[in-house]
């Protein structure tokens, strides 16, 4: 039976069970009333609002994993390279503050420890890589949760009986990962290490993610590492040493986004100072920004500026998986679009139907700008406002998002909801990937922080 087939005739008995009477509602009350005692919301509401996971068939998982891995590869072969090419780095427009914290790294690898390809999944298994989430990627444990939700669930459990299939849990992996992360800095540094490094999650105080937060702090000391969730404020440096409460810390989770720190904190605070003295591990680091900078697959995507040593197997991800994307800039566009002398902004006026543009250091759907959503005038406006910002955005080709129905109770009846998703796999270590987040949206961008947006666990079948 072919991958689809297979995917679609489970489907077909989930939806069947699901209209059985009494049956939604049931779904419905434990989604709902688990969640919410797991803590698996966004502010206030539920991250769940459907009553389907997803389910991916195998093959099409361990392509999504094969190219995900091949594409962190050539990114963090790009970083390198940009170390040592100042007209490359040049060109992605990044401020002062900004090229001063990436540098606090020092080189140190991995660049990312944890990321997130956001792809969406083409009707061969052959993904579309939209873009990576190298920094601090958010949503982690709402997909390992639901999908203890989901596994409690009889109707699950009798389509398991039916047809093989299983989860992969992604936090217990990436606390194991930042445990041994952890081991390989402080031999690095020469420092005496903790077998369970006391551990500081770090952000705002006023972040609606909390939940997550918990959720994380849970896995760490269920692996016997003490762990608060603290805002910068609330760590000191005593005697040399980092302390939160009176306790030393080993290690930073810094969900604390980049952009976050540079907008609400002054230079040289007690972040920067951390990453720069190496008073902790410090996971993710700030390399990891760079990383999400929209710009590196236009770069991937040049023969002249991709890194030269990069394989045969990268080059066919790059090729095959990331959609056409180009910094926007007046200068020439390359490839057969600029044959006739058209510039990258002439290219993006005459083709805003099939574009979109982006901040390129923009996340959680924001100062994302649909081409084909805009009037004419309103179009050329946006992009002569985005080439004089000082701020480095892309061009991207629009790509065909899949859309799938899944059921929901709403006013008190089973409806079928056409919602668009992607498909987007972890990456731990810069290397391998594990496990896949799943969005849900009834919007063109794909993000839970949206009012439309919904996650739910990815069930891989056999």
């Amino acid at each position: 039976m072919s991958p689809d087939r297979r995917i679609a005739d489970l489907r077909r008995a989930y939806h069947d069970a699901i209209l059985a009477e009494g049956v939604a509602e049931k779904v419905h009350a434990h989604i709902q009333g688990r969640a919410r005692e797991l803590n698996l919301t966004y502010g206030d509401r539920v991250v769940c609002q459907v009553l389907e996971p997803l389910f991916v068939a195998r093959e099409h998982y361990e392509r999504l994993l094969e190219r995900s891995e091949s594409l962190a590869l050539a990114l963090a072969e790009l970083i390198v390279d940009l170390g040592h090419r100042p007209e490359l780095m040049a060109r992605l427009r990044l401020g002062d503050r900004e090229r001063a914290l990436i540098a606090l790294d020092g080189g140190l690898r991995p660049h990312d420890l944890i990321g997130r390809m956001d792809a969406l999944p083409g009707p061969d298994g052959e993904p579309t890589f939209l873009e990576y989430n190298g920094e601090s990627p958010g949503g982690i444990a709402y997909g390992d949760c639901l999908g203890r939700v989901f596994d409690e669930l009889e109707l699950v459990q009798r389509l398991a009986e039916r047809r093989p299939m299983s989860r992969r849990p992604v936090i217990p992996e990436v606390v194991r990962t930042f445990r041994a992360a952890y081991h390989r800095w402080a031999d690095r540094m020469g420092r005496k290490t903790e077998d369970a490094p006391r551990v500081a999650i770090v952000d705002l105080a006023d972040i609606p993610t909390l939940g997550e937060f918990e959720l994380f702090r849970q896995n760490f000391e269920a692996q016997g590492m003490p762990c608060r969730i603290l805002s910068p404020e609330r760590l000191a440096l005593v005697d040399g040493r980092l302390e939160a409460e009176g306790e030393e810390i080993d290690l930073v989770y810094r969900r604390l986004v980049t952009s976050d720190l540079l907008a609400r904190y002054e230079p040289e605070g007690i972040i920067e100072v951390i990453a720069r003295d190496r008073l902790a591990y410090m996971a993710n680091g700030f390399e990891g920004y760079l990383l999400c900078h929209k710009g590196l697959f236009a770069l991937l995507q040049d023969p002249a500026d991709r890194p030269a040593r990069l394989g045969a197997r990268e080059l066919e991800t790059i090729d095959r998986c990331l959609p056409w994307t180009r910094l926007l800039e007046d200068r020439p566009l390359d490839g057969p679009e600029g044959e006739g002398g058209l510039s990258v902004l002439d290219h993006a006026r005459a083709n805003k139907n099939q574009l979109v543009l982006k901040l390129a250091l923009g996340y959680g759907g924001r100062d994302v700008i649909l081409g084909w959503r805009c009037s004419e005038d309103d179009w050329d406006r946006q992009l002569r406002s985005a080439l004089a910002s000082g701020r480095s955005w892309v061009i991207q080709r629009r790509v065909s998002i899949p859309v799938s129905e899944h059921p929901a109770l709403i006013g008190g009846k089973v409806e079928f909801v056409l919602l668009q998703y992607d498909l987007d796999p972890y990456v731990l270590m810069g290397r391998r990937g594990h496990g896949l987040g799943v969005r849900l949206s009834s919007s063109e961008i794909l993000n839970v922080a949206s009012g439309a947006g919904s996650a739910v666990p990815a069930y891989v079948v056999s």
